[in-house]
């Protein structure tokens, strides 16, 4: 129906390929960059972001 998942509360591990695959490397570039502006020692949910 055109829709994807929405990802307010997270998207846990099962679904996290599936909505990689959904988003352009830009979004996902500006996802990184906003976790990491507010996490800059990767202590919240390390190797859980919107990375492979």
């Amino acid at each position: 129906m055109g829709g994807r998942l929405a990802g307010e509360h997270g998207v846990g591990k099962g679904k996290r390929k599936y909505y990689l695959e959904q988003v352009c490397p830009a979004e996902r570039s500006l996802m990184i960059a906003v976790k990491k502006a507010f996490d800059i020692h990767d202590l919240f949910n390390p190797h859980n972001g919107y990375t492979l």
